[in-house]
């Protein structure tokens, strides 16, 4: 076969036509005879598929109509009992069956369709069903066992019915396929009739064109070539070589074609590879391009797998080596960075750049090269390699490689052009190191003044350092660039934050990592603190400590620069630039210009920080003018609370705001007052009961005894009470700020500012805000405060009065006190009140009780505070209530807190004594109030204060009803006297008028002097008495005005002298005075002043014994002037002198005894002066008064 088809290839092309046409024609005639045949051959086919369908159709029939026969012999067969009839229904059965089992077995021996195979096998299964029940129908018909056969018949029928259901069913499938068939027989018979004469007609008349047509495919390729050959002639060589498909004229001149073009595609790829580096080299001034470029490019025209540019840059230790550039064209191949050895490195750097000379190498595991080379690059998958050198004597540079995985001879020509690749690339590094050391110098300008107007347009430390961290990102072309400020100067424990930009995002990040406190320590102390750079070119070589080298091999570091960010000795952090993907040396260059980048970014930063104090500073008062408002239009406190701590969270960016209120009365927290959360995720604080008692201890003592910010950013603080630092735990805080707020040095809540994820709270400056925006709170809560007590007042007011004017109706001490005991326990909703009095002994025994709780046990009339545990309660200031909110943690006596247990009492509050009544009256007072609970109760201070206005006012209630009956009785006393003591000079005046009327003196006037002056003696002390009443309503309604004018008080008391010495001549006293010369002027009322001595002088005569020494001093004490008039008297009695200055004494005295000294008090009150006395029995007494010498 294979030398026709060579034959027939070298056959001239004439001669290839004449073929075709020949073979073509034979070929047609043969697909017309060939169509023909099968055309017949699928009509006999379709003409037995035709006969076999209906074949089945009448197997199906039959077998249908005998299982209809033996249905009904059967059933003649059960009830027939002709034994002759039976056999011969028994023979036609089995007949019957045996047939059409038969035609089963044909109809399933021909081939079937998937429909028909799924029926016959169900109807498989069927048939020995129906034969199983045939039989035993037939046992038990000859059994004679009708019913039972009878029976099964029924069954029998069932299966037979489904059977011949399916016959009929697939008797109609094949009489639709037959007709199918037959449709389809007769379409292919009339077509094929039809189309195969056609055919080969058509074949005929084809024939000729078509050896036309393949002529002009054999003289395609000849047309093709002579295109390509004008293309070239015209300089166009970018072509297709030509395919070469035979030895005959045209192949030949293919195969020739093809030689040439590929001859002259090598030199001119050559030469445009020269040119293009050239080119590149002229237009670039980038030696990255230009490296990149020529990788490519080489790689590209040698077909090479891997293309590499190394630099040596100390031509005496070729250990050191930096790929600049490598391009692998097949990624089968390995790169540096995958485990090469640096040996292999160094040994083209002694052997080709050292030497300078070209090593090509076509097949490396034969090679005479050490073994460590031959692994290296096998182990790479490199077979062949070359490397040129890139020098001009005497400076040496680098190398240039290409490696293949195949095995490669490397030609002269490839070699030479490589070495003028090689010329032509130390060409461009120069020019390149020329020019890049120009263009850093702009580049450096540039960047420092694109960074300063950068951070120039923001006040954003944030935005500032990521400005600068993407500019040195594109000026350095390194994988990383980062800035870290830590959190105060000095404390180098951790970073506040780190702003960093990086070429790749694949490119691990600094929070994906822990960074060690030892790194972060490290850090600041070398770099910050001491100001000295870290200049890393290799992380593998440099001595550094185990925990620097292993966070960077973490984050994937080969090479790093680190600078500190400082001003003289002011510091703020730290700057760093990274290469992962390869080993970088920094130059001095490069590192001048990050310290200048440094300086810029520390000016920029306390800019922006200066920027930030002032927005923080109108943010401060913002947010204070806010509290104020919130304060001010609130209609709670808890709703200006709720919008306080929302403010205050959101300003300081805290995860939770907590305020808590504090009662000063009782020292303790009350339960939460607001609260407001960051996000739904951030956990609360539901109640106050999570708070333990030590935590709210060693607040109370932080915040309100010590009076400071309490500021904690660790909680592992051992400072910290274990108790404190595990109930934080337990209510998620990571780092809290607590700031105490208190109004005139009384404490009044705490605001509390918790992080419940990161350490660190707020800063410093930050404290001072929320310490301002305490204040304002203070402010507002005591203002809410005033409102509630004021709201609570009135309340209070309410009840007060709803006990005063309920008490008022009562007459009896029971009726007021049991009243009041159902009040206050509504009021405080405590079990039992009780009403307790001391008895003899001094225990306290219940003396009235009211029990709400009903299961309790009354104690009517029983001690309940024994004398010997009364001291643990009494009060230690005057009008202080007790109390106690759980007996178990405040009372200290066992024997006393298990008698309080006994009575059912586990909290109580006690009242001793009313608080508002007179120091004079409360010695009447002995008795006490108790309200009592069942359970632990924290009394709050409002209650208590309620508690003590209900029990003051009742108090004054019921003195009022005992000082009302006392006063009903002096009234009457006073009156009575009164009446007794104006009955006698009136007796007496009425005997000497009738004994003037009487005439019984006779006419001489000298008879009646001593009954006229008896009568005007009378009549001038009824008429002072009278005076004296007048005087003392005036005073008391408030309509008496004194006539103030500068007055002598040595002229009033020496003329009130005067005018007492004839009633003293009666009385055998004397009268002498003591007064201080020179005193000055008052403004008095003189004849006020004046009866008030008259007075004082005219008792001292009165209600003394006879001969009596009265003496009346008067002198200068301060602003004022004290007169004292005394006697030598028996004194004043202990009984009377708490009623001196009363109004109604109940004392018996004579005519104006009492309304005297009541009419001088009102007298001296009224002149703005005091008036009081001392007395010894046995020895007299003294009555003082002041007068003012400077009113006011």
């Amino acid at each position: 076969m294979n030398l026709f088809l060579d034959w027939l290839k070298n056959l001239k092309i004439a001669q290839k036509e004449l073929f075709l046409i020949a073979v073509t024609s034979i070929f047609m005639i043969f697909v017309g005879l060939v169509g023909l045949f099968f055309t017949i051959r699928s009509i006999t086919v379709i003409n037995d598929m035709y006969e076999n369908r209906l074949l089945s159709v009448e197997y199906l029939n039959t077998i249908r109509a005998n299982t209809q026969v033996i249905e009904a012999d059967l059933y003649k067969l059960i009830f027939t009992p002709n034994p002759n009839l039976r056999q011969e229904y028994l023979a036609d059965i089995n007949r019957r069956a045996a047939e059409w089992q038969n035609l089963f077995q044909k109809y399933t021996a021909v081939r079937r369709d998937p429909y028909e195979i799924e029926n016959i096998q169900i109807m498989r299964s069927e048939i020995s069903q129906i034969a199983n029940a045939r039989n035993t129908i037939i046992q038990l018909a000859i059994a004679g066992q009708r019913e039972q056969a009878y029976n099964s018949y029924q069954q029998y029928i069932i299966l037979l019915n489904d059977f011949n259901q399916r016959i009929e069913n697939l008797a109609a499938y094949n009489e639709n396929e037959a007709a199918k068939a037959y449709r389809q027989y007769r379409s292919i018979a009339i077509l094929a009739i039809i189309l195969i004469p056609l055919a080969i007609l058509f074949a005929l008349a084809l024939s000729i064109p078509l050896g036309l047509i393949i002529s002009g495919f054999i003289s395609n390729p000849a047309n093709a070539l002579k295109d390509k050959m004008e293309k070239v002639t015209r300089g166009n060589i970018n072509i297709e070589p030509a395919e070469v498909h035979s030895k005959d004229e045209i192949g030949e001149l293919s195969g020739s074609f093809n030689t040439m073009t590929q001859n002259l595609n090598y030199y001119i790829e050559r030469e445009g590879l020269l040119r293009r580096i050239t080119e590149t080299i002229r237009e670039s001034l980038d030696i990255n391009e230009v490296l990149t470029i020529i990788c490519e490019e080489v790689a590209r025209l040698f077909d090479a797998d891997r293309a590499v540019i190394v630099e040596y840059p100390n031509n005496q230790n070729y250990q050191e080596y930096i790929v600049r550039r490598e391009y692998l064209a097949n990624p089968k191949v390995k790169g540096f960075s995958e485990n090469f050895d640096p040996r292999a490195g160094a040994y083209w750097g002694e052997n080709v750049l050292n030497k300078g000379t070209t090593l090509a190498i076509d097949n490396i595991s034969q090679s005479d090269t050490p073994d460590y080379f031959k692994t290296n690059y096998l182990t790479m998958g490199i077979n062949s390699i070359i490397n040129v050198p890139i020098m001009r004597e005497p400076n040496k540079w680098g190398t240039l490689g290409l490696s293949t995985i195949r095995l490669k001879h490397w030609t002269e020509d490839e070699i030479n052009l490589l070495e003028t690749i090689a010329d032509q690339i130390y060409i461009a590094i120069n020019q390149a190191e020329l020019y890049s050391i120009t263009k850093k110098q702009a580049e450096k300008s540039d960047l420092i003044r694109r960074i300063i107007e950068a951070i120039g347009g923001t006040l954003d430390s944030e935005a500032i350092f990521n400005i600068v961290c993407n500019e040195i990102l594109d000026l350095f072309k390194v994988d990383r660039v980062a800035i870290g400020e830590f959190i105060a100067p000095g404390d180098y424990s951790k970073l506040s934050r780190i702003v960093e930009v990086t070429s790749n995002p694949a490119i691990i990040k600094h929070y994906q990592v822990d960074i060690p406190f030892e790194l972060n320590k490290y850090l600041g102390e070398k770099i910050v603190e001491k100001g000295q750079d870290v200049r890393i070119d290799n992380i593998e070589d440099e001595e550094v400590p185990d925990f620097y080298r292993d966070f960077h091999h973490k984050i994937g570091t080969k090479s790093i620069l680190n600078i500190p960010i400082r001003r003289g000795d002011k510091k703020l952090g730290i700057m760093a630039i990274y290469q992962n993907s390869y080993f970088r040396h920094w130059t001095d260059e490069e590192v001048d210009l990050m310290h200048i980048i440094a300086k810029q970014v520390y000016i920029a930063v306390r800019q922006a920080e200066l920027y930030s104090d002032t927005k923080n500073l109108a943010d401060r008062e913002n947010l204070l003018r806010t509290i104020i408002n919130e304060i001010l239009t609130s209609e709670s406190l808890i709703e200006a609370l709720n919008s306080i701590s929302t403010e205050v969270g959101n300003l300081f960016d805290i995860d939770r705001v907590t305020l808590r209120l504090y009662d000063p009365i009782l020292k303790a927290f009350t339960d939460i007052a607001s609260q407001y959360r960051k996000s739904e995720n951030i956990p609360p604080v539901k109640s106050a009961t999570k708070i333990s008692p030590e935590l709210d201890q060693f607040l109370i003592q932080e915040l309100f005894e010590k009076g400071e910010i309490l500021v904690i950013n660790n909680l592992n603080d051992p400072k910290l009470p274990e108790a404190v630092r595990d109930n934080w735990k337990e209510i998620n805080v990571k780092s809290i700020v607590i700031a105490p707020i208190t109004y005139k040095d009384t404490p009044l809540a705490a605001i509390f500012l918790t992080n419940t994820e990161k350490d660190n709270a707020i800063s410093p400056s930050s404290s001072d805000l929320l310490a301002l925006i305490a204040q304002q709170i203070a402010i507002g809560i005591n203002m809410f405060q005033l409102t509630d007590k004021l709201n609570k007042s009135l309340n209070s007011e309410r009840i007060i009065r709803d006990i005063l004017f309920e008490s008022r109706k009562q007459e009896k001490h029971d009726q007021i006190y049991n009243y009041l005991l159902e009040k206050l326990a509504k009021l405080f909703d405590v079990s039992r009140v009780l009403h307790l009095h001391y008895d003899k002994n001094r225990n306290l025994t219940v003396h009235n009780e009211v029990l709400v709780n009903k299961e309790l046990e009354p104690i009517l009339n029983q001690p309940i505070l024994l004398a010997k545990f009364t001291e643990e309660l009494e009060p230690k200031t005057y009008g202080e209530a007790i109390v106690i909110n759980d007996i178990d943690k405040e009372i200290s006596n066992p024997e006393l807190k298990e008698y309080l247990k006994s009575k059912n009492i586990e909290s109580f509050v006690i009242y001793p004594l009313a608080k508002r009544l007179p120091a004079e009256k409360r010695e009447l007072i002995t008795a006490t109030t108790m309200l009592c609970s069942i359970h632990p109760k924290l009394w709050a201070s409002n209650e208590i204060d309620a508690f003590k206005l209900a029990i003051d006012t009742t108090s004054l209630v019921y003195f009022e009803l005992i000082e009302r009956k006392e006063s009903e009785d002096t009234r009457n006393t006073f009156i009575a006297t009164l009446t007794h003591d104006l009955r006698s000079p009136i007796s007496a005046e009425q005997k000497a008028l009738e004994a003037i009327l009487s005439k019984k003196l006779g006419l001489s006037l000298e008879n009646f002097s001593d009954y006229l002056e008896d009568i005007y003696r009378i009549n001038e002390e009824l008429l002072r008495i009278v005076n004296n009443l007048l005087s003392i309503y005036h005073y008391e309604s408030g309509k008496f005005t004194l006539n103030l004018q500068p007055n002598n008080i040595q002229d009033i008391i020496s003329h009130a002298v005067r005018s007492m010495i004839p009633l003293a001549k009666d009385q055998q006293s004397e009268i002498t005075t003591n007064i201080q010369e020179n005193l000055p002027e008052i403004m008095i009322d003189r004849d006020e002043i004046n009866r008030v001595i008259t007075n004082l002088i005219s008792n001292a005569i009165k209600h003394t014994r006879k001969g009596t020494a009265i003496t009346i001093s008067a002198h200068k004490t301060d602003n004022e002037i004290q007169i004292a008039v005394s006697d030598n008297g028996q004194g004043i009695p202990e009984s009377e002198r708490s009623k001196i200055f009363q109004r109604y004494p109940t004392t018996k005295r004579k005519i104006g005894t009492g309304l005297g000294l009541y009419l001088s008090k009102q007298i001296i009150d009224a002149h703005q002066g005091k008036i009081w006395f001392y007395t010894k029995l046995g020895e007299g007494t003294t009555f003082y008064f002041t007068l003012p010498t400077i009113r006011h």
